[in-house]
């Protein structure tokens, strides 16, 4: 029943089964698009939990993440993707775009 716990396992399964036979990602990397449009925070502690439990699964997996785009259009979520840039590696950071706007600007 913890949401931080099953997505982390989520992303971690459907990227390894995405990454199992394709060299061509495994050499290259990938490209990691988080698409949080529309998200409401409910100012609850799980929220965050969700979110650094994010951050740790990216440090932890075994592939390369080429760049990391996240998609997002409520600005109370300004200082949380501030936060998780800044926690980022200096190489990760220039690989980080965050996109803030509509659908139609972030597809």
């Amino acid at each position: 029943n913890d949401p931080a716990k099953f997505n982390g396992r989520l992303l971690w399964y459907y990227l390894m089964a995405l990454m199992q036979d394709n060299t061509e990602q495994q050499e290259k990397g990938i490209v990691y698009v988080c698409y949080g449009l529309g998200f409401k925070s409910h100012h609850h502690e799980r929220d965050r939990a969700v979110w650094w439990a994010g951050c740790r699964l990216l440090h932890a997996l075994p592939i390369r993440i080429a760049a990391l785009h996240y998609c997002y259009n409520t600005p109370e979520l300004q200082p949380a993707v501030d936060l998780v840039a800044w926690s980022m590696p200096v190489s990760a950071r220039r690989r980080f775009k965050p996109v803030y706007g509509s659908h139609e600007v972030a597809s």
